[in-house]
């Protein structure tokens, strides 16, 4: 139904925890890229371990970040994609049907720009921010999510139309964004999207829950992320965890009751 990528660097832990949450709660994804990159043996280790076990999966290893990024999108063969980070988990199951149906909507709304999968109607926290930012007055509200995101604050979740994962475009604006703009990492084509706000598709709708959320619970990517600073988290360490057997446990993750789109978590572990 829908193309993906997902960019990973140096989580092939939390890569992991990803793509189980796909497979459980969003398993009609057609075709998964992953564009990885690993600064250190004992990560590769990591994205050898995560290759053999997802092998329907393709894995791309990043050599030219922007040009391998091309070659995915351009790949792509169906109407809408979408992206993920590797940090994002589907935490609640979409219904095939439902999203279908949202598909429809977003199909005959040429003002609407994209379906936003990680927002629900009572979220106000904006994590990154610190910060709360007050609810659209929306459109619609029934079955799906409507609003203006043009005449929100432009910092504010409901007021930001460039995400660049957990939102499902129109193929054709994302890949004319990953062939146009210039960027070294997802956080940098980020912010180039954000630049480029396309106002002429000012509204965004959303379903009803949220689906996807993304746990800050450390940091890979430059630029400006906050997130938890529990060396327990760190990178080297989850990895060191992932190539003893252990993966993130879902349990207390999977439909965690959450007030905004970023949410830290703590991690459970399980042995494989």
């Amino acid at each position: 139904m829908i193309d993906c990528i997902v960019w990973s660097k140096d989580r092939a832990c939390q890569l992991d925890l990803l793509l189980r949450s796909i497979k459980d709660n969003f398993s009609f994804l057609d075709n998964i890229n992953v564009l990885y990159k690993s600064s250190s043996d004992s990560f590769e280790q990591g994205y050898r371990k995560i290759i053999a076990k997802f092998p329907k999966i393709k894995f791309h290893k990043e050599t030219n970040f922007q040009q391998n990024n091309k070659d995915i999108f351009n790949s792509f063969k169906t109407k809408y994609c979408m992206g993920f980070v590797d940090d994002n988990v589907v935490y609640n199951k979409i219904d095939i049907n439902d999203f279908k149906k949202a598909i429809i909507v977003l199909d005959r709304g040429p003002k609407i720009h994209v379906l936003n999968l990680r927002l629900q109607r009572d979220m106000t926290y904006n994590h990154p921010q610190n910060c709360y930012y007050p609810l659209p007055n929306f459109v619609q509200n029934e079955p799906y999510l409507l609003w203006d995101w043009a005449i929100m604050d432009r910092m504010s979740e409901w007021g930001y139309p460039c995400c660049v994962d957990s939102y499902v475009y129109r193929t054709a604006y994302y890949k004319h964004c990953a062939n146009n703009l210039q960027y070294s990492e997802p956080n940098s084509f980020e912010s180039q999207m954000s630049s480029i706000r396309p106002y002429e598709e000012s509204f965004m709708l959303g379903m009803l829950q949220s689906k996807i959320l993304l746990i800050p619970n450390n940091l890979t990517q430059k630029g400006f992320t906050r997130h938890s600073s529990n060396a327990e988290y760190s990178v080297e360490n989850l990895n060191k965890k992932y190539l003893s057997e252990f993966v993130i446990d879902t349990k207390n993750i999977y439909e965690v009751n959450n007030n905004a789109p970023h949410f830290e978590i703590p991690f459970q572990f399980i042995k494989e």
